[in-house]
Order: structure tokens, then sequence, then C-alpha cells
């Protein structure tokens, strides 16, 4: 289910806090980590996967390292893991507990990579008597600003701690719970959670068969927070609860357990304390309120640190984003960049940059004038936290740009064009990803292209641009000048000729009626068939056929003089052309005795069919119709006949097709002595076979019979059986099998 893979992707579905992901200091990637029973015999171990979501076209993989082991030592981890963000506000505290004592592991998660192993032995000490093995269950969280951790198990521990965010270490130890006797019982405790402002603790016992389970709240800014113990809800005796989650809207989320039924009302809802920060039962807690629908929720909700949890730190070192500066050229110096982000703390931080040509190297936002690419370092010192907590540090690389990224372009020469026409125009520029822009617009087909078109004579500038980078040397321009020369008068209308009809095979010549003298036009003839292409060519079409002239003024190709004539223009000339030649001939088939099949070629509008013999056809005349087989097995032979009347009126021959058809003894029932199992013979489309004995039971019934009849075996006796098929050539045939 989604929560288990939430929960534990790749490891075990019923650990508590089996997984939890951090982000990383690059946008998309994040570590996974988990606790598995893989790495040691029967002991959770803990291991990592490093995930990055632009892998595998924006679908996600895993990149960098898969299954790393992070933890694997004789001593086991139980079923939690927690995470809390560093004081700096960007690294991860990562924390498990082990089992048996009260040993807990920690680890420094500094962008991608993983500090060495931490331990610090304090808290209730788990495993001790016959309950013990039950404190490996039951979840462990942070308060939401990080300064607290509980810890809660099925045996009855609730231990809240302090936490120091420089370091991760725990402190001041406070237990609140009460040891529970018997399992299922009171004072099992498995899920817990702090609420947004962080002054109420709230934790839910997991199996209570003899009260039902009942959820408690701690409230955490009373002096005596042992004696602010309060039940504030109650469940049923059949239905475990399961784990809590403090939401991004303010509220707490509770899981249920009825067993692993998908369709349980209890796993299809999950109960929500409305107004956590409110005391007692103001805090609206309400038994199952949210409905899932699906997928069904078994204890288990995703383990979600506080991501937006910011630093305590006065400042956390931001080096900026990285830049392109053009480089110095024609003896203009290079462009400078100003680095960092602005003191928001009154100087009470201390800065310290190292890099080329800075203007203060303790500012907090320097100028670079760089003289080659490379690295500006940051350091940010926060003396109220000294060294190493308050010490935080960034980089940023900052890239002197080479020939490669500056566009340079040459656009085309500058031409002439007819009124009315378009000239295409292009631009060519230095290999890279550049975006380019035409103006002015008007008169230009796509002015954000490389190459466009222009349909009005006039000055046009194109500009190529890097698409990210600013800065002179990143944008380059060139201009193209337009003239236009005026349109002479048409010719008259039709000057292509008539539209005509031939026979296939003929010789057509076609001829241009001008109204003007023929020496100002070029002539151009296309079409299928074409022997040439001059002013009057010869064709010979073989289908209907569309034949196209173009006119050209003479005067306008030899660059346009003064007195010239500019044109373009066409006509078109449809020959139609007797298609019988054209038909498909029809397919040899073949039919069962007294079966039908269809035969024919697809109809063309204006044609005239006739089949013959007309026996055994249901429309001699029609270009598709369904011959009926008789009695008789053999070959029968079929002439279809196309005509029509308008190619037979230019001495057009007619077409005619021979075709056969197979007519085969199938379709009969066949009986097989061995095993008494009834065969069928091909038979065209859905066949329905029954069966029956001569008590009138129905001993088989298949609607999709192709043949055999599955295997089934037949006691000796006589029997019924039908067969029947529906459809334009359905049939019902019945008979009797005696099977010895």
């Amino acid at each position: 289910s989604s929560s288990q893979l939430s929960s534990n992707p790749g490891g075990f579905e019923s650990i508590t806090n089996g997984t939890i992901i951090l982000p990383t200091y690059e946008e998309e990637v994040c570590l996974v980590f988990y606790l598995t029973l893989n790495c040691n015999a029967n002991l959770y171990c803990m291991k990592a996967s490093r995930f990055n979501a632009r892998l595998n076209g924006g679908n996600g993989g895993v990149g960098g390292f898969d299954d790393e082991v992070v933890y694997d030592y004789p001593t086991s981890l139980n079923e939690r893991l927690a995470a809390v963000r560093h004081a700096n506000g960007k690294d991860w505290w990562l924390l498990a507990h082990t089992s048996g004592g009260n040993l807990f592991v920690r680890y420094l998660i500094r962008d991608k990579d993983i500090g060495p192993l931490q331990t610090q032995w304090i808290g209730t000490v788990h495993g001790s008597g016959a309950l013990g093995p039950w404190d490996s269950i039951g979840e462990m969280c942070f308060s939401p600003d990080g300064s607290r951790l509980v810890l809660v198990t099925f045996k009855g521990v609730v231990d809240l701690f302090d936490v120091d965010r420089c370091t991760g270490t725990l402190s001041n130890w406070r237990t609140l719970g009460t040891l529970a006797t018997i399992v299922p019982g009171e004072n099992t405790y498995y899920g817990t959670a702090f609420s947004p402002n962080g002054s109420k603790l709230y934790v839910a016992e997991g199996s209570n068969t003899l009260l039902g389970c009942r959820l408690y709240q701690w409230r955490l800014d009373t002096a005596d927070i042992g004696a602010s113990k309060r039940e504030i809800g109650r469940g049923t005796t059949e239905t475990d609860w399961g784990q809590l989650q403090l939401g991004p809207d303010g509220k707490i989320y509770m899981t249920h357990f009825n067993g692993y039924d998908s369709a349980a009302s209890q796993n299809l809802a999950l109960s929500v304390i409305h107004s956590p920060d409110s005391a007692g039962l103001a805090c609206d807690f309400r038994y199952l309120d949210l409905d899932l629908h699906r997928p069904a929720a078994t204890l288990h909700l995703p383990n979600l640190p506080n991501y937006d949890l910011g630093p305590l730190l006065a400042m956390v070192a931001e080096a900026g984003p990285s830049h392109t500066l053009c480089p110095a050229t024609a003896g203009l110096p290079s462009d400078s960049v100003q680095l960092g982000t602005p003191d928001t703390t009154s100087g009470a931080v201390l800065y310290a940059w190292t890099g080329q040509n800075l203007s203060d190297s303790t500012a907090a936002q320097p100028w670079a004038k760089p003289d080659s690419s490379g690295w500006y370092h940051l350091v940010v010192i926060d003396p109220a936290y000294g060294v190493p907590c308050g010490r935080t540090e960034d980089s940023v690389y900052i890239t002197v740009a080479t020939p490669s990224d500056m566009p340079s372009i040459t656009a085309s020469a500058d031409t002439s064009f007819c009124t009315g026409d378009t000239v295409q125009l292009q631009s060519n520029a230095n290999p890279g990803a550049w975006t380019y822009n035409w103006a002015p617009v008007p008169g230009l087909g796509t002015p954000d292209s490389a190459e466009t078109s222009a349909s009005l004579p006039g000055s046009y500038v194109v500009t190529v641009r890097h698409p990210t980078l600013q800065g002179t040397c990143f944008v380059d321009r060139d201009t193209v000048l337009i003239m236009a020369y005026p349109v002479p008068l048409p010719p008259a209308a039709g000057f292509a000729g008539a539209d005509t009809a031939v026979c296939a095979g003929d010789t057509l010549r076609f001829r241009v009626s001008l109204s003007v003298s023929a020496e100002e036009w070029l002539v151009s003839w296309t079409g299928p068939g074409l022997l040439d292409s001059s002013g009057t060519p010869w064709a010979v079409p073989l289908a209907n056929s569309a034949y196209v002239v173009t006119l050209r003024d003479s005067a306008s190709l030899h660059g346009g003089q003064a007195g010239g004539r500019c044109a373009v223009l066409q006509d078109t000339v449809l020959v139609e052309v007797d298609v019988v030649w054209a038909h498909a001939a029809p397919r040899d088939t073949a039919v069962c005795v007294d079966g039908c099949v269809p035969v024919g070629v697809a109809p063309i509008a204006g044609y005239r069919y006739l089949w013959t013999p007309a026996d055994g056809l249901d429309d001699p005349d029609a270009s598709q119709t369904v011959y009926r087989a008789g009695s008789s097995t053999g070959l029968d032979a079929l002439v279809l006949r196309v005509t029509n009347d308008t190619t037979v009126a230019l001495g057009c021959r007619e077409r005619a097709f021979a075709m056969e058809v197979m007519v085969e003894p199938c379709g009969l029932p066949t009986f097989v002595a061995e095993g008494s199992v009834l065969v069928y013979g091909a038979a065209r489309g859905p066949v329905l076979l029954e069966i029956w004995d001569m008590s009138g039971r129905l001993v088989l019934r298949d609607p999709n019979y192709i043949g055999g009849a599955g295997g089934l075996k037949l006691a000796s006796g006589m029997y019924v059986w039908r067969v029947e098929a529906e459809g334009e050539c359905g049939f019902s045939r019945t008979g009797k099998l005696v099977v010895e």
C-alpha cells in the first residue's frame, strides 16, 4: 500500500518509523534512510539510497548510491527513525535507538554526505522484564521547533528529552509513562506527536482489548508535566491505534488497525485532533473523522520531519546564485557581480570571503570582478554560538564566458520580392541554444525563430540572445533590407483550359491560353505522367489527376528591372480517367457446405457491377454480395464484370475478374472414440455447443466453441447435442451421441 511504501520502501512493512526522507542542497535530490532486516540476520540495520527526481524522464530514480549500509552493528536498532534540522537550518541530525538498552545513535547529514556514527546513553533502559521485547515498538519524534524529542514504547515508556540542535545531543530526561502489565492492555503506547506550538504532547495506546485504546495529552507548558496527563479520547476494544502525525494544516492525524482488511471502516479513516494546541477536551479529538475511501491505512503514516524548520543562528552562509559574466574585450574590463545576500543581523555576524578580485572580503555582499572562471567561498560565524555550531559555509562558482557562450549572427543578404509574395529570412549563428527575435513584427511569419518569412518590404532586424545569461556579450544583431516590385495584371481566368476525360493509357496534350504576349511569361506544368514540363507538355494519366500550370513573369526573374512585371499565377486542369483497371481483383475464398461467405470488391461511384453465374448470390448486381454454397463440395467459379457508361462512350473497355470459392465439408460435428470427446469442424465466428443426457440434464454449454469439448469425459450412454452459430451465415444443428 502507499502507506507501507512511504513508511518503509524496501524494508519490512510493520516497522513503526522505518523510513525518513531528507533533502540535500541540490533541488529534487534527496536521501532516503530506511530500516531493514537484510544486513544482519534477524537484526534491524539502517541503509540509505540517493533519489533524484530528474532521472528517468522526470519520473525519478536512484542515482549516486543505492542500499548503502549506514548502521550495521551487533546491537540491533529498534523501530524508530527521527530527524531534525541542525541549528544552521541546512543540515540534519538523524537519530535512531538501539534495542535492549538506552543507546541513541545519531548522524550529521550534510548535503549528500553522511557523517560518522555518534552515540549517547540516556533515558529508560529498554528490553528489561517480561515485556522487554515490546520496547522496540512505538514512535519517536521531534517537536516542531526541534527543541524536544519524545520516545514511546509498547511497554509503557514515555521519555521526553531536550535537544541541542548544535550537537544533536539529548538532555533533561523526563519519564512520563506508566509501564504496562499485560500486552495487549493498558499503557501499551504506540503513536505520539507534539502540537504545532510544542505546548502539548499526545500519546496513543496501540492495543487495549480491555477498555479500548485511549489517547492522552500532557501539557508541556506547566511546571509539573507528569501531573497534567489527561485522557481526551477512547476507541473500541476490537480496533488497535497506530501512528500519529502532525500535518501541514496544524492538525494531528491518527491511523487504526482492524486486521489487514482493506474494506474495514477503521482502516479507511483517520482520527483527527483539530485544535491540538488547546488543553484538554478543547483540542477537539474526533474519532474516525477523515474518510480515506481508498487505499486503506493500517497503522502507518509517512514519517515527516519539519522540513521548514529554520536556523537558530542569526545568519547562515549564502554565497548567492552562480553567474556567467562577459569577459574583457576591446579594452573594456570584464563584468562584475555582487555576491552573497543582505546582512539582516545589523553586524552581529562575521563574514570571510575568498576568491578573485573582491571589493571587500569581510562584507556581506562584496563585488567580484574575476579574470577567469572560479569559486568564491564564504564563511559566516555567529559569535553567539561560537565554533563549530555557529560556523556555516557556502560557495558559488562564477563563470567568465568563452566564445561558445556568446552568440554571433549574420542575417540573409538584402533582397527583393514581388508584392503579395513572401521571402524567407535566415539568420546564421554560431552553434548554441539561442533565442531569436525579428522586428518589426508586421509582415513576419514566425518572429521568434531563426528563420521566418516576410510579406512586406522594409528593414528587418534579427536579435539573437543567450537563453539565460544577461550582458552585452550575450546579445548580437544584424539587419536585412527587402524591396518589393508591383504585381502586373493577370491573364484571363481559366488559362489552363477546360477539365476533360480520357481513357486509361491515352496520351493528352496541354496548352495555355494567354491574354497578353506569351513571351512575358514562363510556363511550367506539374502533375502525374507528364512527359515534359514545357509550355505545351504531353501526359499519360493513369488515374484521375490534377495538372497545375504555373505562370511567372519573365522580367521579375531577371532582377525586376524598371518596367518589368511581377506575378506568380496558377490554374488547374482536372482529368478524369477510366479507373476500372485500378480495381483490385476479388480474392479466392472458402466456405462450408450449406454455408455463406462475403465476396466482391470495394465499390466506386459511377460504375456498374455484374456477377455470373447468379446462382447462390444474394445480389448479382452489387460489387459486394454474399455467396451461399450448396450441399456439394468442390470449387465454384464466379466472374465479376465492371463497366462505366462514361468510359465506354470514350471507347474504354470493361474489366472482368474471375475468382473461385472452395466449398468444404466443414460445420458438422465429428465424434472421436478415444475418451468420447466431441470435436466440431471449422466454423466462422462464435459457435454455441450444448450436450444433454437422456434425462434432460445439461452436461456442457460452451458459448465460444471452436473445436474439441475441452477434454470433457462422458460416461457410457446416449446424449443429445446441439451446435448453433448466429449472424448472417448462422445455423443450428442437433444430433445424438452414443458413448460405449
